[in-house]
């Protein structure tokens, strides 16, 4: 519902169970929500689209239970994430059930952001088959590349391949692993984050490296992240537990190398 005294801002261009989108050779800025955000869609090209909008909130596009998608050589300045990953909230996405899957993000730039490639957290229909490649970050306020979910989510993050990432600056992580976001209801749907791979990422400055937060009953596993190379770092990890199978290989933080197979 919306008007006033509702206080329900739109998405800013927001297609629903559609099918065969072009969105190519576009600028959209200063959007009252999310900027581009197709739901229950399939078969979608985003091609050389500006986003400049830096009002809070402001994610750049929102994939939402979307079926075969590519998006290139866009560029985002926005106040949230640039592109993010959903598939429905709790109980709401298990009714829909309609996974996100089939993805390519590739050769995209992203000079200021409070955060950059996000998964979740509103996840519940399942996240699976995600491709990113040469993407390029700027000014990152937030968190550069992040997973994310709680415990009344339910679900999975799985098959994710991310390569080919430059990042400049970043204010909280580099990268980022929770299974305890914030909104958490008292549920009992912990989340599976699996099969997810990172290679040949680059990172002048960063807070915090990296952040793995599983849960005793769900753990982290089978990640593997290669690759890492950053300048100047506050810390290596932030939080660290409930894991298994993650591995660190070639991984550099101010001519340090850390390796960590953990099984």
């Amino acid at each position: 519902k919306f008007g006033t005294g509702d206080y329900l801002r739109p998405s800013f261009i927001q297609f629903i169970n559609c099918k065969r989108i072009l969105v190519e050779g576009v600028t959209l800025t200063s959007s009252p929500l999310w900027i581009l955000h197709p739901v229950y869609c399939s078969d979608l090209i985003i091609r050389n689209v500006n986003i400049n909008s830096l009002v809070i909130n402001n994610d750049g596009i929102d994939f939402d239970s979307c079926v075969n998608g590519l998006v290139e050589g866009c560029t985002f300045r926005t106040g949230d994430d640039a592109v993010v990953f959903k598939s429905g909230r709790d109980r709401d996405g298990w009714k829909v059930n309609k996974p996100m899957k089939n993805i390519v993000v590739r050769n995209c730039s992203a000079p200021q952001v409070l955060h950059g490639i996000a998964f979740g957290s509103e996840m519940s229909g399942g996240i699976e088959n995600i491709y990113v490649e040469n993407f390029s970050l700027g000014k990152v306020d937030g968190e550069a590349i992040q997973f994310k979910s709680n415990k009344d989510r339910g679900a999975f993050i799985r098959d994710v391949f991310i390569r080919n990432v430059d990042v400049n600056s970043v204010r909280g992580h580099l990268l980022y692993f929770t299974k305890s976001y914030h909104s958490y209801r008292g549920g009992k749907s912990p989340s599976e984050f699996s099969n997810i791979y990172l290679e040949n990422i680059n990172c002048a400055k960063t807070n915090y490296v990296i952040q793995l937060q599983g849960l005793e009953e769900m753990p982290l596993h089978d990640i593997s992240i290669e690759k890492v190379k950053v300048g100047e770092a506050k810390s290596i990890f932030d939080k660290k537990e409930f894991y298994k199978n993650v591995k660190l290989q070639q991984f550099k933080v101010a001519g340090e190398t850390i390796e960590m197979s953990n099984f």
